[in-house]
């Protein structure tokens, strides 16, 4: 017998923006509580209407890792409309928890987080071989230099600095999904 509460509840947004959930029943009464009044839209559950299609299983996925809850929501507001559907974490365990079970096709993560950092989730990412062609690009308040080189030297592919700008984040993610926008 299966015991739904085992089952972790994953949020995901599809390539038009719309809140698309799994899990336990009780993650998706406190999730259905959440964002979705702001944006005006009801949630599909995966297997339902957009969810589950050859179309949709085909769009790329990306994971969205910040322990913020407000840079997370600001990153998937401002990637709405593009062909992706977007996955987020709130920290690197459970980033790492999410690209064992989902595999994204590109890594948008944060560096300072409780726990373990977003350049302790990058080399652990970029350490396993079946991983590391996955691209992340860090985003991230650090504007040095010298954390620019670090990221790099733990095999980040990219480099954005916060306050995000949409037009950047838009780009960059387009370029590396190699999206027709």
């Amino acid at each position: 017998m299966y015991d739904a509460s085992s089952i972790p509840c994953i949020k995901i947004r599809d390539s038009y923006g719309c809140p698309v959930y799994s899990g336990d029943a009780t993650s998706h009464t406190k999730a259905f509580e959440g964002p979705f009044h702001r944006w005006g839209r009801k949630p599909a559950l995966l297997g339902g209407d957009s969810a589950g299609t050859v179309d949709s299983m085909m769009t790329p996925l990306v994971l969205l890792v910040d322990d913020n809850e407000g840079n997370r929501d600001l990153m998937e507001l401002h990637l709405e409309g593009l062909p992706i559907r977007c996955m987020v974490a709130s920290d690197g365990q459970g980033a790492l928890e999410s690209v064992a079970h989902s595999r994204p096709d590109l890594i948008l993560l944060d560096v300072m987080m409780p726990k373990m950092s977003g350049f302790e989730v990058c080399r652990a990412i970029k350490s396993d071989e079946s991983l590391r062609e996955i691209p992340i690009v860090m985003v991230t308040a650090l504007d040095s230099v010298v954390d620019q080189d670090r990221a790099k030297s733990e095999g980040a592919d990219g480099y954005l600095v916060k306050p995000i700008d949409r037009d950047g984040l838009r780009a960059e993610v387009s370029s590396r999904l190699n999206l027709d926008t």
